[in-house]
């Protein structure tokens, strides 16, 4: 609204009432606006990979993945003919067994690559929440700064656009598991063991939590545990 409202000023000239209501409005509702967004933003960015993938695209990950879970619907547990075993004897990643029944619903790439982007999208709504509780009242909306600058992250876009990694889903988890930590800890813990079954270069984050819960919380046992 307020970007079309900027390129009409000339044509439909505004009072500063209409600027300061549509402001409030906005400022009024940053955790449903950052939802908003990241809903948005990944149903945008689910079109390219798809259409990368219907175009001869995509790459041996994204078929790696959608044989696994149909050889595992039929009863063989992430099994992979093109490496001739399971792929868990690879990467260990027992969270995309929650995928497994939606790719029974709808088997075929665009269900996974729809899960890896809103699960990475996730991780907006995340940050907005996290700002509302860390920054002053008067300035929670500024959050919404921190979900554009996630958001417009390159690296984030190459993330999702490149075929399917069962790693890609702890990002958003991670997200809310810091997120939640001081509010609902046991929610918390929940997104950071699905975080974990995601894929073993994930306990790198855990890791350096525990660093920082020792070096700057100096509680040493939490962090060594």
């Amino acid at each position: 609204t307020l970007i079309l409202r900027f390129f009409f000023r000339k044509s439909l000239p505004l009072t500063n009432a209409s600027w300061r209501r549509a402001l409030a409005w906005l400022r009024a509702r940053p955790m449903a606006l950052s939802l908003a967004l990241s809903v948005v933003w990944a149903l945008v960015i689910w079109l390219y990979p798809l259409a990368r993938h219907y175009t001869f695209g995509s790459t041996e990950d994204l078929a790696l993945q959608l044989q696994a879970l149909w050889t595992t619907l039929q009863g063989d547990l992430f099994y992979s003919s093109i490496r001739q075993m399971s792929l868990w004897g690879e990467h260990f990643y027992p969270t995309m067994l929650l995928v497994a029944p939606l790719f029974a619903l709808a088997p075929g790439p665009e269900v996974l690559l729809l899960v890896q982007v809103l699960a990475i999208a996730s991780g907006a709504p995340a940050i907005m929440y996290l700002a509302s509780q860390e920054l002053p009242a008067q300035r929670r909306d500024w959050g919404l700064l921190l979900v554009f600058l996630y958001l417009s992250n390159p690296c984030l876009w190459g993330t999702v656009t490149f075929d399917f990694h069962p790693i890609a889903l702890a990002g958003g988890l991670w997200l809310w598991f810091f997120a939640l930590r001081q509010t609902k800890p046991g929610l918390a813990w929940l997104c950071a063991v699905l975080a974990l079954g995601c894929c073993e270069e994930s306990w790198v984050v855990l890791a350096g939590y525990g660093l920082y819960l020792i070096a700057a919380q100096r509680k040493l046992l939490a962090g060594l545990a």
